[in-house]
């Protein structure tokens, strides 16, 4: 799943949409009903990309929740699983549970040292707010999104950079691709 990850997040921040969707087919055939819990947590996400990708109740949501719940994600990892189980929730239109798991992960210890996880959350609060017309709530969410955005892609790929930022590339494209639909949808 984690060449998907790389291959998808390419595929979306394009924005070549048909081929997306054709990859999320693909990704719920072999990897919806895995034993995995990353691997339904990497589904979650990248079929959650992109507005209407797939059928949302194919979307293994459940199945992610589950697994959460019952402490099945590695705790360095747990806030990148809240994310997915956002990001699938407002996809598929409960947007109360997007928002709940988007603060659970923002309560989680690894968090603040992830800058792509917090643009990505942010993004997808943005658009959630939006739903519940809270517009200050989500204009405030975009622009934290978009400062971490113009601060620290640009360092992504130096050498120099801090952390491993290298490796968390495709983890920015997905924040970007979310953070353009949040900012279309807040007309900004």
């Amino acid at each position: 799943t984690r060449l998907f990850l790389r291959y998808v997040a390419v595929v979306a921040f394009v924005r070549d949409t048909p081929r997306h969707r054709e990859m999320c087919a693909s990704l719920l055939e072999r990897f919806a009903s895995s034993d995995s819990l990353g691997d339904i947590g990497i589904c979650c996400k990248l079929c959650s990309l992109l507005p209407n990708a797939v059928e949302p109740s194919k979307i293994p949501l459940t199945e992610l929740g589950r697994g959460i719940a019952a402490g099945e994600a590695p705790a360095e990892h747990h806030h990148w699983y809240d994310i997915g189980l956002a990001m699938a929730c407002y996809r598929t239109g409960d947007w109360e549970q997007a928002r709940t798991s988007i603060r659970k992960a923002q309560s989680r210890e690894d968090y603040d040292s992830q800058p792509e996880a917090r643009a990505l959350a942010l993004s997808v609060l943005a658009m959630t707010e939006h739903q519940f017309r809270h517009s200050d709530e989500a204009a405030l969410a975009l622009n934290e999104a978009c400062e971490l955005l113009e601060q620290q892609w640009p360092m992504v790929f130096r050498d120099d950079a801090p952390g491993s930022s290298w490796p968390a590339w495709p983890n920015w494209l997905i924040a970007i691709t979310l953070h353009r639909e949040a900012a279309t949808l807040l007309g900004q």
